[in-house]
């Protein structure tokens, strides 16, 4: 085994401890940076190398972890494990993300021209229509919630009143008067000008509250909107417009989100792979080296021992 210096006791001389280990094993605690003492700590090395294998590998990566805190030999078995256990979970991630990578580019590929098709209705928008819903001094309902759906779409759901329920949204949410001052602000009317950019921008969540309050409504529907106001159906036509681009769209960056997500776990557990598998070459360099300058001293000895016996020889023919 890598990195581990003591060397591994026969399966006889564990049998053969057997009712003394056992105890030993019924005293021992979770390892735990917290709650580990030093009595735990010893007990632990004073173990046979099989046991100890046996108590890691039944510990969660999170424990084994704070196991290699405790000390460099315990290290070389934390290592050990966490390498065998963590390249898996890598190779598992790799197959993640490329099935999520495929994924994606179809979803776009597939997706992309309804945005285009959706923002084709955005287009050519100017101040003037804004300023014909605007120009009621009480308009008709249907046109009241056309025009709060586009303050929330701009604004969100802070400029409501604070009991809104927006579970159950309605038209009347926010009054006329707070709709013409949001619309008449130029801020808006530059947003509105503009929305075939600034709609990907708009937040998902007030397309969700916008989504909810139009199908509530039952009277929200093109003919109605045509029948009492020719403004209030334009505004309902670029409002049914965002809605769709921003569903489609947030389908998208919800496939692009999780391949970001894999993306990162992958670098993350890459870079602690790392750090493990040069410390364990770094510990097999070590041994290596150690079994060289044994081996070398060995020849060196043998060596001497063999001249010795020559000279020996020489002096008693003499």
């Amino acid at each position: 085994m890598i990195g581990i210096k003591k060397q591994l006791h026969p399966i006889n001389s564990v049998s053969s401890r057997k009712p003394a280990l056992s105890k030993k094993l019924a005293n021992t605690k979770r390892i735990s940076t917290v709650n580990t003492t030093k009595s735990d700590e010893s007990l632990l090395l004073n173990l046979p190398s099989e046991i100890i294998l046996l108590i890691f590998k039944n510990l969660s990566i999170v424990e084994l972890k704070k196991a290699r805190l405790l000390s460099k030999y315990l290290k070389s078995f934390t290592n050990y494990i966490l390498n065998s256990r963590l390249t898996q979970i890598n190779e598992n991630l790799e197959k993640d993300l490329k099935k999520s990578s495929t994924s994606y580019k179809e979803l776009e590929f597939s997706l992309t021209p309804h945005l285009s098709h959706y923002r084709n209705f955005l287009r050519n928008l100017t101040s003037n229509e804004v300023t014909e819903a605007t120009w009621y001094s009480s308009p008709p309902a249907e046109l009241h919630t056309v025009c709060t759906c586009l303050c929330i779409l701009k604004f969100g759901k802070s400029i409501l009143k604070p009991n809104a329920n927006l579970d159950n949204p309605t038209g009347s949410m926010l009054g006329w008067l707070e709709v013409k001052k949001l619309m008449g602000k130029y801020s808006f009317k530059n947003w509105f000008q503009d929305l075939r950019i600034t709609v990907e921008k708009i937040k998902f969540e007030n397309i969700k509250i916008v989504e909810k309050l139009i199908q509530q409504d039952l009277n929200i529907t093109y003919e109605r909107l045509r029948e009492v106001s020719q403004p209030g159906y334009k505004m309902l036509i670029v409002v049914a417009a965002v809605l769709q681009f921003g569903i489609v769209n947030e389908d998208i960056l919800t496939e692009r989100r999780i391949k970001v997500s894999l993306e990162k776990r992958l670098e993350g557990l890459g870079k602690y792979l790392e750090v493990i598998r040069k410390v364990e070459v770094a510990n097999t360099e070590a041994v290596v080296s150690v079994f060289n300058e044994t081996k070398v001293v060995k020849k060196s000895s043998a060596s001497t021992s063999s001249k010795n016996k020559v000279r020996m020889a020489l002096v008693s023919q003499v």
